[in-house]
């Protein structure tokens, strides 16, 4: 009996190692089941890290080029403002310019007509004064050369004009 009992209670303690042994491997499975769980959501969670990652990346890349093309359109409008105040700008001084060229046609003729009536002026003095006798030799040859100088300033007066008509002619 002595051996039954030692057998029995050697079996009985090999039953316990064994069983022992295998609810290690249970809890080793489980630990590892817990471990590959663990590292699949450690996955999944760091591919949609990366995902995010990439989408923002992206976003920022296509904003980016959104400024880029807004900073190029605003470029081009201002360039286009600039040229169109250029136009404005050239505009404005062929208006002054045909303005001056008229103003000065117009002020050309009215010197011309208040030279041609000096002109009159004196030489009805002359002949009055030619009339009476009352000029001395020197004041007839002092009149007359008066007379030259403002015929010299009509002939002048009038190629002005002529010119000054032939520019205005051409702005038109």
């Amino acid at each position: 009996m002595k051996t039954k009992l030692i057998l029995a209670i050697g079996l009985f303690g090999l039953q316990i190692g064994i069983s022992q042994e295998v609810l290690k491997d249970s809890i080793n499975g489980q630990n590892q089941l817990k471990e590959k769980t663990l590292n699949e959501e450690q996955q999944k969670i760091l591919k949609e890290k990366e995902k995010a990652e990439k989408e923002r990346e992206k976003a920022i890349k296509e904003a980016e080029e959104q400024k880029k093309k807004a900073e190029k359109e605003l470029k081009k409008i201002e360039k286009e403002r600039k040229e169109a105040e250029k136009e404005r700008d050239k505009a404005e001084k062929e208006r002054k310019k045909l303005n001056d060229a008229k103003n000065k046609v117009v002020k050309l003729k009215e010197d011309i007509i208040k030279n041609r009536e000096k002109i009159e002026k004196e030489r009805e003095k002359l002949d009055k004064d030619k009339k009476k006798g009352k000029l001395a030799p020197n004041d007839e040859i002092k009149r007359q050369e008066k007379i030259e100088k403002l015929l010299n300033k009509a002939t002048e007066l009038q190629t002005k004009l002529e010119k000054a008509e032939i520019k205005l002619a051409k702005m038109n």
